[in-house]
């Protein structure tokens, strides 16, 4: 029906979205970032790439330390969807017993973007 289909519209844009960012997160990955401090790129600095700042977003998951957990919650704080709707993931796939208070606060604050309170 067409209430369906307009109910899956944003979920089908956020994958494909999602895809895109991905894979050009991806393109570079050879010069491998290893350490924390190397990532300069700051994921709340709306000025900034979103590619730049999504590589960064899913170096900081696969490092998956104390600071790491605390530069992906500066994310959360972008202006971008996109970004925060990623944040939100990585910190629910990262697993960290500090992410349960913040995602739970994203899931109860109704002004969130639905998609990032969906991932949240």
């Amino acid at each position: 029906s067409g209430s369906a289909s307009r109910q899956m519209a944003p979920r089908r844009h956020m994958w494909v979205l999602r895809c895109w960012c991905l894979i050009s997160a991806l393109v570079g990955f050879g010069t491998r970032l290893s350490k924390t401090p190397h990532l300069t790129v700051g994921l709340s600095d709306d000025s900034a790439p979103i590619a730049g700042r999504m590589r960064t977003l899913f170096e900081l998951k696969n490092q998956g330390d104390d600071a790491a957990f605390h530069k992906l919650t500066d994310g959360l704080r972008s202006d971008s969807v996109l970004l925060r709707h990623e944040v939100a993931y990585v910190l629910g796939q990262m697993q960290h017993r500090r992410a349960i208070p913040l995602l739970t606060r994203i899931l109860n604050d109704e002004s969130e973007h639905c998609i990032v309170r969906h991932e949240a």
